[in-house]
């Protein structure tokens, strides 16, 4: 089931970028403005991982090892010896480590200042963007300010079984990722012509949103699409990188 976007804002605002963006007075945006440029590169890998393992060494062993190496982060829910499954949760505030969600790059120019950004979707990152914003049937200038915080947690389902001497390792995780988002809203006063690069600010504003994906499993992908201001989407594909499974193979060997 999609999950929903939850988003509080203080006013109207249009972002302005390079990508989906047009000269239509309608959707809010101006030949004169400058532009944000932005480009978002999804992941180029599988989202098939390795999660079957074969341990060389006794179903007991492999059994007391997993309970005594559980580290930090993951916590045991259900243990059961005799059908040789386990269940933990899990969470990180390092998504990066355990998905792959691509990358971003983006720009921001506007009075003078360019700054560039270039960081993974699944890590924290914080940029600006140059938004407009509504008065009556204008728009004037804006920047918008964001800091993402990411965070992922998410079951991980292990089944051991004996195989002769050896021990055969099932590892299925279930990925619950999301985001935190902070923003800060500045507005001019102009946006025409040369006026717009001397424009001058005349408030601000503060909003918070919280963006959270549709779970996605073992072998498997999720995109999630948001908007951001009226005409704006962007669209996420996340996939996991198999460091999760590997990392249950490591409390079984140790």
């Amino acid at each position: 089931m999609r999950k929903q976007i939850t988003t509080t804002l203080l006013t109207s605002f249009v972002i302005v970028t390079g990508f989906g963006a047009s000269d239509s007075v309608v959707a809010g945006f101006s030949k004169e403005l400058q532009m944000s440029e932005y480009n978002y590169y999804p992941p180029e890998g599988s989202p098939d991982v390795e999660n079957s393992f074969e341990v060389k060494e006794s179903f007991d062993v492999v059994w007391d090892r997993i309970k005594k190496n559980v580290p930090d982060g993951f916590d045991i829910e259900d243990i059961d010896k005799a059908s040789g499954l386990i269940k933990m949760s899990y969470q990180s505030d390092e998504p990066s480590k355990y998905v792959d969600c691509g990358r971003e790059h983006s720009t921001f120019d506007f009075q003078g200042t360019f700054e560039e950004y270039n960081y993974k979707t699944a890590e924290d990152a914080s940029f600006k963007e140059v938004v407009s914003w509504e008065v009556g049937s204008e728009y004037q200038p804006g920047v918008q300010e964001v800091d993402r915080n990411s965070r992922l947690e998410g079951i991980v389902n292990v089944s051991v079984k004996p195989e002769g001497n050896k021990t055969d390792l099932r590892v299925e995780a279930e990925y619950d990722l999301g985001f935190d988002l902070k923003f800060r809203y500045k507005k001019f006063s102009s946006m025409d012509g040369d006026s717009y690069g001397k424009s001058r600010m005349i408030g601000w504003n503060k909003s918070e949103s919280v963006i959270d994906y549709p779970a996605f499993r073992t072998g498997e992908s999720a995109m999630e699409t948001y908007y951001e201001g009226e005409v704006f989407e962007r669209s996420y594909t996340c996939i996991p990188k198999g460091t999760l499974e590997a990392r249950v193979l490591e409390m079984a060997e140790r």
